[in-house]
């Protein structure tokens, strides 16, 4: 059973990720997958990294895995401002609705009944609703 310390640093790990990959990645990956493919890779990334996490027996594993969905999340939501702030005459308001969809996301994924399961199966849905578009 993972401590405090263990979960804390779970965390840090997630959120140097999505750091990096805001800084450094988004825009190489944007480049060389174009700005409608990018958020279908940023969710398949998020639900792998989700998928895999609860199968892991090892520290590096859960870590490999918080990354994974870390560095999907810290994709997805330059990618969705980006796109939808093209897509509208009124990209304000857009953004704004954008802004409280993925707030209820992350607050509904931080449950604690949130199977990990679920929220990729909803992720890998968030794909192919991107691929659509």
């Amino acid at each position: 059973m993972a401590g405090q310390a263990d979960i804390s640093a779970f965390f840090v790990v997630c959120s140097v990720v999505m750091i990096i990959v805001q800084i450094w990645g988004y825009p190489r990956l944007t480049r060389w997958s174009g700005q409608r493919r990018t958020p279908v890779l940023a969710f398949v990334a998020v639900a792998a990294g989700l998928t895999i996490m609860p199968f892991g027996g090892s520290a590096l594993w859960i870590g490999f895995s918080f990354a994974l969905a870390g560095g999907g999340t810290g994709i997805v939501n330059p990618a969705l401002a980006t796109l939808i702030s093209n897509a509208t005459a009124a990209p304000g308001q857009a953004l704004g609705w954008q802004a409280a969809a993925a707030n209820l996301g992350q607050a509904v994924a931080a449950a604690p009944a949130a199977p990990f399961l679920v929220t990729a199966a909803v992720l890998a849905g968030g794909a192919l609703v991107a691929l659509r578009t």
